[in-house]
């Protein structure tokens, strides 16, 4: 709450549980159900600090089934990029992608 004085999350809260997550397609999603899950058990809400904006947990369930709902687009568009690198970096003439 210190990090962000220009947001008000309605009063002072005593508590806090904070997730870090990286790397993975599926570790935002299942932050927001991990959050949505402490936050309705605890009568609270949901910070989505990307988008600086306080969830409720039904808001952050939401969230976290539409992020599921575009996961096979991700990796259809991940698939698409990794076989593009792989062509112009297989191509000896190509030299990486970049010809001249």
């Amino acid at each position: 709450m210190l990090e962000y004085p220009d947001l008000d999350f309605g009063h002072e809260w005593t508590q806090a549980l904070a997730f870090r997550w990286g790397g993975n397609i599926h570790s935002t999603p299942a932050a927001h159900m991990a959050g949505s899950a402490y936050a309705k058990a605890t009568n609270g809400i949901v910070f989505d600090c990307e988008q600086g904006k306080l969830l409720t947990p039904q808001d952050s369930l939401k969230m976290a089934r539409d992020l599921l709902d575009e996961i096979p687009k991700m990796e259809e568009a991940l698939r698409i990029v990794l076989e593009q690198i792989n062509t112009d970096f297989s191509n000896p003439s190509g030299a990486g992608g970049t010809s001249r």
